[in-house]
């Protein structure tokens, strides 16, 4: 996770460092917007990959910031083999995100997030579920994406957060790679 973290960061200055103003000027207006997206959840080495889902809502303003309240879930279980319970994961984040356009319709964007990461932890056996629990902790991390605008009101955006977290009792501190893609419809 460490390489991915230091590749997040030198991917966000080399594009701060090489951004250009498009030719054509952006309002600066503010526009609200929703977006879902499909989530590729990188829990850590302990954990198996995941899929999941994430649905956002947030204002974009003054041409290049936003500001979002996120939501992520995803669940897993551990990377030894059968286990007996799996591992819900929740995030519910407020995320800033500086927009840096290289063309009218292509731009990137570099950000942080911080939140609370929920975790349930649900025991079975075989088809009966046993038990189950939840813990919580702090979750904060990086933002960065591409992102394309199909029309007005449509832009397509694919993204990664680095996410740290704090021990629960069920996991212990670490981070997590969320691959994510998305369509935004502003309004």
């Amino acid at each position: 996770m460490k390489n991915t973290l230091l590749f997040l960061l030198s991917a966000c200055a080399a594009t701060v460092a090489t951004a250009q103003t498009p030719t054509v000027s952006t309002p600066a207006a503010t526009r609200f917007y929703v977006q879902p997206s499909l989530v590729l959840a990188i829990p850590g080495s302990d954990f198996d990959t995941a899929m999941g889902l994430g649905a956002a809502v947030g204002v974009s303003f003054k041409s290049r910031h936003s500001v979002e309240l996120e939501y992520v879930q995803f669940e897993t279980e551990p990377d030894a083999g059968y286990a007996p319970f799996d591992i819900d994961f929740t995030h519910i984040l407020v995320t800033y995100k500086y927009r840096i356009p290289f063309t009218p319709k292509f731009s990137s964007y570099v950000g942080g997030s911080i939140g609370r990461v929920s975790q349930k932890i649900s025991a079975s056996q075989g088809f009966y579920i046993i038990g189950d629990d939840t813990d919580d902790s702090i979750s904060v991390g990086l933002v960065g994406g591409v992102q394309y605008q199909f029309e007005d009101n449509i832009v397509f955006d694919g993204g990664l957060k680095v996410l740290g977290q704090d021990d629960t009792r069920f996991t212990t501190s670490g981070s997590v790679l969320l691959v994510q893609a998305s369509v935004k419809f502003q309004f």
